[in-house]
């Protein structure tokens, strides 16, 4: 009865409440008073089960956080759209991809993109905008895990491999080491 109550009264005030656990402490019958450790023996038995239960609740229950308001999320869709795409578009349809010295005039449109061992890399200058904020760190990491909920960073059925990784600066060095040469990259620019 009282545990039906303080449910209903959650509720009723929008309270959340995982429910109510009861301990049997009363043997319902004259031999209670034989028993002079049934109180305690209840309560244990009870945080037991209560432990029990949270460490198997919690371990399967989904964390999942929406992100998609926050700004690392929120400048995911323009640079997948307007450039992300767009290159693995044109790389991997009828027209290439026109990889060009650009004088770098102001004004140019033209965009940086760097070629090695047959990978395009891309340095993100858009999440230069989030330095400025207090949660940089973690805006970044947004930025990286949208990013790779987009359809080029997930596997194809084809190949069985995404189009498009987003990496660590320290798998960035790895490969530098795995790829060594002249880095002749530096002034090319991609002119879509």
């Amino acid at each position: 009865m009282e545990a039906s109550a303080f449910l209903m009264l959650c509720t009723y005030f929008h309270i959340g409440c995982l429910g109510v656990v009861k301990g049997v402490s009363d043997l319902g019958d004259s031999n209670t008073a034989e028993h002079p450790d049934t109180y305690e023996d209840a309560l244990k038995k009870t945080a037991h089960a209560i432990r029990k239960w949270s460490i198997y609740y919690l371990a399967t229950v989904q964390w999942k956080i929406n992100e998609d308001f926050e700004a690392g999320a929120h400048i995911v869709k323009g640079y997948y759209d307007n450039f992300i795409r767009v290159v693995l578009d044109a790389v991997g349809g009828e027209h290439d991809v026109a990889i060009k010295k650009s004088p770098g005039k102001k004004g140019n449109l033209a965009r940086t993109l760097y070629y090695k061992a047959g990978y395009l890399i891309d340095f993100p200058r858009v999440i230069n905008g989030l330095v400025e904020g207090a949660d940089a760190v973690h805006q970044t990491r947004v930025f990286q895990r949208a990013l790779k909920m987009k359809p080029y960073f997930k596997s194809t059925f084809s190949s069985g491999s995404p189009l498009a990784t987003v990496e660590s600066w320290q798998e960035y060095e790895k490969f530098l080491q795995k790829n060594p040469g002249p880095e002749k990259f530096d002034e090319e620019t991609l002119l879509l």
